[in-house]
Formats: structure tokens, C-alpha cells, sequence
């Protein structure tokens, strides 16, 4: 007897199928070979975070997205052209396992992706509207720390779906024999293995730090973690693009805020203590208070390498907040998140934050002036806090 669940998940699946008919039966098909991902969409629907599946939009497909989970109106998208070769073209379907595994793990954590980018929110207005320096190094390593986290769980999940259905494939193999299936799986997963030797007497080992249990799957341990951060969130270039463009955007609306003031806040990141040094330019706006060196980068600097979009499009998780789902789709791309910003800074929110801001320097000139002891000169008081910004269609 079907649970409530799972008539939900077959009801999305028959809609889903009524435009989009070979290509809803291969997923059919694929969830009911593919026990674990199957499990995962109850999972989700369970918790209230999955409503529907939609093919993959264009714009989506042009960003080179291969899933997005869009966490507004709780829908995941895959994509079409590997849906319908996906019964007879196994990298095409385990494209799909490893994608919409990764996707539908986002759909899971979707509280906690709002609250990342919740609080990355607030501490920047509240950073921008408080007392010179405005330094966002804190703002930015707990925001970029957190994203390797979850980027790196996540990525795990879609990995750990498709060794579970190699190794059910193949029941009988070794551990080595396993490896290197997994291995031929997708080239999604080789980043994960080293190989040894020349064909026909290559080996396959996971890289250090990654280890599979009895059941050959890659539990959360901190070394797993570390290991999938290091491959995949770092080895991608996630550090630079994620939080380069998000100081791209910092000093758009520190220009938006301060900018025709005679006398605006200095504006600083240590870029040695995030982790980017030499991977990102600044804006002109911003220095870099990493030790020894301020200022930009030079101009032989590496750039920073983008995002292996061609697995999945994790830019596209969304808070229900029109603003901020603005910038969190933006963050890959630096003229959107500039734009997404301006429309920030323009904000009620954003103008009442100003405006406190204001209120509260010059309450405190006019303490200053009121309170002999407290003429003399002094540390800067520290920036005040500012009331939470409410979030909405959550």
C-alpha cells in the first residue's frame, strides 16, 4: 500500500509525464531501479520541500545548469535531452542519479541554505550602514566556509546514490573492481579517484581522506567532508566565483550607500585569511588588508576559474525573498549580483538600515558632546546592531 508520500511523488511523475512522455518513463524507470534517489524525493516531499518536477528551463540550460532546485516554489528541474536517452545511454542516466541527487539534497537542506544566505544578507547591510572600516574578512570566511560545507554534503549524497546503484549492479565485484567501475560511472565522480599505471593493469584508489564503509558509501565524517570541499568545492573554483562576486556586490552597495560622501568608509577584506589571495580583483573601492600586500592583485594574478557548470546548477537555490533570491542566483554571475544589489541597497529594508545607521552615528556625536569623559579620543565604538531583515514566502 502506497504511503501518502509516495503518491505524492507518483502524482508529480504523471504530471510530469503528460508533456514530456518518453522522457517522464525514463524517470519513472530510473527512480524505481534507482532505490536511494527514489527515497530521497519522499525525503524531500516528507519534509514539505519538493511539489514538482519540470523539465530544465532554457535560461537554466544556458547558465550550463544540468539540475537546479528552486527552493520558492519547491521544484526541481532535469534535463530533457538526457532524460530521453536515458534507458538506453548509462552516463546519461547516471548523470541523472549523480545530479539529482546532489539537487534533491539542496531540497532537504533548504532551511538551512535560506539561513546561510539570511545571515550573509544582514551582516552586509549591517556592516555597510555601521562605523568605519567596513571589514567584511569575517563576513565573507564564515559564508564561504559554510557554503564548502554544505556544497561538499551535498555533492557527497549524489555520489553516495550512484555508488549505491554500481555496487548493486554489480553485487559480486571486489572493492577494487568497484572502484573502477565507479570510476567509468561518470566523469563526474573521477575527480575523487587516483589512477595508477597504464591500461589494461590501471588502479583506481579514492584520493586522501575519502573512504567507503562496508556498504561503499562515503559517510559525513570530517575527512569525507574535507576530502569532497577540497575536490569539489575548492577544485572547482567555488572560493573565488562565490565570494569574489559577493564582494563584487559589497562594493556596489557601498557605492550605493556612501558613495558621494566626502569622506566614505574605508572598505576592506583579508583576502589571505579567506582563502582567495591573488584569485579575485576588487573592486576600487575595496583593498585587501592581507599582509603584506594591498590593494589588488597584480595584474599577472591568475584569474580565478569558474564553476564546472556541467553538472549541476547549485546557483539556482532560491529563499522566496524576491531580493535576496536575486542575488542568490546571481552569485555566478558578477553583472547580476551587482544588479541585484543596487535593487538591495534601493530597498525599504535597505534604506531603513541606512537610515539607523545614520541615527545612530549621530546619537552618538551628540553623547560625545554631552559627555565630558567621553571627549577625549577614544577606540571606535563598535557597529550597532540593526534589527533582522523578516523573510518572506518561506
Amino acid at each position: 500500500m502506497p504511503t501518502e508520500n509516495e503518491k505524492k511523488l507518483d502524482a508529480m511523475l504523471t504530471d510530469f509525464e503528460k508533456s514530456n512522455a518518453t522522457e517522464g518513463k525514463n524517470l519513472r524507470a530510473l527512480l524505481d531501479n534507482t532505490p536511494e534517489l527514489k527515497q530521497r524525493l519522499i525525503d524531500a516531499i516528507d519534509k514539505g520541500n519538493l511539489e514538482k518536477i519540470e523539465p530544465l528551463s532554457a535560461q537554466n540550460k544556458r547558465d550550463g545548469a544540468v539540475g537546479v532546485y528552486r527552493a520558492d516554489d519547491k521544484t526541481m528541474e532535469l534535463p530533457l535531452d538526457y532524460l530521453k536517452i536515458a534507458d538506453k545511454d548509462a552516463a546519461a542516466a547516471n548523470m541523472i542519479r549523480i545530479t539529482a541527487g546532489h539537487e534533491i539534497e539542496h531540497a532537504i537542506n533548504r532551511d538551512g541554505i535560506k539561513n546561510t544566505f539570511d545571515k550573509l544578507e544582514k551582516d552586509i547591510l549591517t556592516i555597510a550602514n555601521g562605523p568605519s572600516p567596513h571589514d567584511y574578512t569575517q563576513t565573507l570566511k564564515t559564508f564561504n566556509t559554510e557554503s564548502r560545507d554544505r556544497e561538499a554534503r551535498d555533492e557527497m549524497a549524489g555520489f553516495n546514490i550512484l555508488a549505491a546503484h554500481v555496487k548493486r549492479e554489480n553485487p559480486s565485484a571486489t572493492q577494487e573492481d568497484l572502484y573502477r567501475k565507479l570510476y567509468d560511472a561518470s566523469p563526474d565522480v573521477q575527480s575523487y579517484f587516483d589512477v595508477k599505471g597504464k591500461a589494461p593493469t590501471q588502479t583506481y584508489e579514492p584520493k586522501a581522506g575519502i573512504t567507503f564503509n562496508d556498504k561503499f558509501q562515503v559517510e559525513a565524517t570530517k575527512d569525507n567532508v574535507e576530502a569532497f570541499g577540497k575536490h569539489f568545492y575548492d577544485g572547482r573554483g567555488y572560493p573565488a566565483s562565490y565570494v569574489g562576486n559577493v564582494i563584487d556586490a559589497i562594493g556596489n552597495i557601498e557605492n550605493q550607500l556612501h558613495g558621494k560622501e566626502a569622506k566614505p568608509p574605508e572598505v576592506k577584506v583579508d583576502l589571505k585569511e579567506i582563502g582567495i589571495q591573488g584569485q579575485v580583483t576588487l573592486p576600487g573601492n575595496v583593498i585587501d588588508a592581507s599582509p603584506p600586500r594591498l590593494g589588488a592583485p597584480a595584474p599577472d594574478a591568475p584569474a580565478p576559474q569558474a564553476p564546472a557548470e556541467h553538472t549541476h546548477g547549485h546557483g539556482h537555490t532560491h529563499t522566496g525573498d524576491k531580493q535576496l533570491d536575486e542575488m542568490l542566483n546571481a552569485l555566478k554571475d558578477p553583472d547580476r549580483l551587482r544588479e541585484a544589489m543596487r535593487n538591495l541597497a534601493d530597498s525599504p529594508s535597505g534604506q531603513q538600515f541606512r537610515q539607523e545607521g545614520q541615527m545612530q552615528h549621530q546619537q552618538g556625536e551628540s553623547q560625545k558632546a554631552q559627555d565630558p569623559a567621553r571627549a577625549q579620543p577614544a577606540q571606535e565604538a563598535p557597529a550597532q546592531e540593526t534589527p533582522a531583515r523578516k523573510m518572506s514566502g518561506m
